[in-house]
Formats: C-alpha cells, sequence, structure tokens
C-alpha cells in the first residue's frame, strides 16, 4: 500500500511539470517551424522582386 501511495504521490508531483515541459517544447517547435516557412517565402520573395 505504501508503494502506491508513493508512486501517487511522486506523479503528482512530476506531472505539471512534465506537461508544462510538453506545452513548452511543442510551442517552441511550432514557433521554429513559422520562422523558416516566414523565412524562405520572404527570401523566395526577395528574390522573385527584390533583385534587380
Amino acid at each position: 500500500m505504501n508503494v502506491h501511495n508513493s508512486s501517487e504521490r511522486t506523479l503528482d508531483k512530476w506531472m505539471p511539470w512534465l506537461l508544462g515541459l510538453a506545452t513548452v517544447w511543442l510551442l517552441g517547435r511550432g514557433l521554429r517551424k513559422t520562422f523558416w516557412s516566414l523565412f524562405g517565402m520572404a527570401w523566395a520573395l526577395y528574390w522573385v522582386f527584390g533583385r534587380h
């Protein structure tokens, strides 16, 4: 019974941190993909319209 309580307490302790870390990781990954997509589009537009 003590093992169950101990593991449940550990899960309650670390779950908010793990969820927060997963959220930050997913947001960072999305921002990085968005940045490179926008960078690629800006580079393409520069080559199409900006070079003289």
